[in-house]
């Protein structure tokens, strides 16, 4: 951040912009004084502390040479392939500006040489990654950089959807439909990854993040060339995900209690989404408004899953949740068809690919600790994942701010990795401690850095 003073500024506007859109207050009177209110010093944000963080080594290529590059990370993938990735990624996932290449566009800088190795090793088999970096070193991308790259590699060759995807969610008599009911049934409808969270605080970032490089209006439009018009899905499941309860319940469906249970249900969720449309109807009508400010919502014609409903009966490629979550997901009847249909798209399917990705891996760590590596086992069982014969299949993914890999803390580092993830996505690597130690990607900070960056912490 060349322009932390700024920056900082900027963010204030931008939630302050956000509470007017979402939480609008018609009366100019009241809407005035709740401006002033917020905008006395120390009332919505505390002062900033700038702290200098180093420049990490970059890369020697940019994101869009990689289209062309058969025999570079991405060699097995194709031409198409490789081009698909590389115009995704520069919608919104890394900043770009249009130039006279053949992509008609690159990145505005180059990737950092952690992401790059990440990316290296999130596309092949048996090497897990673990980035361990400071802030603002681009971590995020660094597990979503090969996510992107093996879907968009799958994408290339799904069928055509028999209609495109549309905003309409009820029908004339009020009922659910769901919003991929119109895609061609031999587009598997399975998890590619599932994303955990610490907390839910983490998700709702990582969920703006997705937005902004899978659902702008640039990545569809990169899908609809690559992709035949498919959409690359992805969901939010967290206790504020609308709605609880069957939609069609196996046992109590077309009793008076049920079909009252379920306008009710339906009633709820139309709200929801009916908000949605008109803030993102407010942010397009208002040119005044950031770009940015949509992300920070859902779109309810595009490629993020907002229901239940509909990630329960069509799980979404990418599922972003947390660690309560995952617990009741594996134990609750209404949650089974994610995980089955995950399940019998990885044992069916030989090329199928499933990524295990845990951000924040530093803040997992005591009895929370435990916990989480005892899930994990038990999701990767039920996936099919621990089976000698698809256990090549999975494909782990994590970061950290901190994983100390010199000296005496090694040993220590290693050891967590092992506890947590045991052999998983190693496949079946004999020696867990080389595997686990090889896997950390940590930055790499020249020894002179002239012209450090500011990140504000706040």
């Amino acid at each position: 951040m060349y322009d932390p003073i700024g920056g900082f500024k900027r963010m204030i506007d931008q939630f302050m912009v956000y509470l007017d859109t979402a939480y609008r207050i018609e009366n100019p009177t009241m809407a005035a004084a709740r401006h002033a209110l917020l905008s006395a010093p120390g009332e919505l944000a505390l002062d900033p502390i700038f702290e200098a963080v180093p420049r990490y080594v970059q890369w020697s290529h940019g994101i869009e040479e990689l289209a062309a590059d058969s025999e570079g990370l991405l060699k097995d993938f194709s031409k198409a392939q490789r081009r698909a990735f590389a115009e995704l990624v520069l919608c919104g996932l890394f900043d770009s500006v249009a130039d006279d290449s053949e992509l008609g566009k690159k990145g505005s800088y180059k990737p950092y040489l952690h992401q790059m190795d990440m990316l290296r090793r999130g596309v092949a088999d048996g090497l897990p990654g673990i980035v361990t970096s400071g802030t603002g070193s681009g971590k995020t991308e660094s597990f979503l950089l090969p996510l992107l790259a093996q879907i968009s590699r799958e994408a290339t060759s799904w069928p055509s959807p028999l209609q495109p995807i549309d905003d309409d969610w009820l029908d004339p008599r009020g009922r659910f439909k769901y919003h991929r009911r119109n895609e061609h049934p031999d587009r598997p409808k399975a998890m590619r990854a599932i994303v955990l969270y610490p907390l839910n605080a983490l998700v709702e970032d990582q969920m703006v993040r997705l937005r902004k490089a899978v659902d702008s209006p640039e990545a569809r439009a990169v899908m609809d060339q690559y992709f035949a018009g498919n959409r690359i899905f992805f969901g939010r499941y967290t206790g504020r995900s609308p709605v609880t309860g069957y939609l069609e319940h196996p046992r109590l469906a077309d009793t008076p209690y049920w079909d009252k249970r379920s306008k009710r249900a339906t009633g709820e969720l139309r709200k929801e989404l009916r908000r949605y449309r008109e803030i993102q109807a407010k942010i397009a009508a208002d040119a005044t408004l950031p770009d940015d400010l949509r992300y920070l919502f859902p779109s309810t014609d595009g490629g993020e899953l907002i229901s239940r409903w509909d990630m329960q009966a069509t799980p979404p490629d990418i599922l972003v949740t947390n660690q309560s979550i995952l617990n009741a997901m594996l134990v609750r009847e209404i949650d089974a068809p994610i995980i089955d249909q995950t399940r019998d798209w990885i044992l069916q399917e030989p090329s199928a690919r499933f990524y295990l990705i845990l951000d924040e891996l530093h803040l997992v760590r005591g009895s929370a600790g435990a916990e989480m590596a005892s899930l994990l086992r038990i999701l990767i069982e039920r996936l099919g994942l621990s089976h000698p014969d698809h256990a090549h299949k999975l494909r782990v993914l994590s970061s950290s701010a901190s994983l100390p890999m010199e000296g005496a803390d090694s040993a220590f580092s290693v050891q967590y990795l092992k506890s947590m993830f045991g052999n998983a996505g190693t496949a079946g690597s004999r020696d867990l401690d080389r595997a686990w130690r090889d896997s950390v990607v940590t930055g790499t900070v020249p020894r002179q850095h002239l012209c450090p960056r500011f990140e504000v912490v706040n």
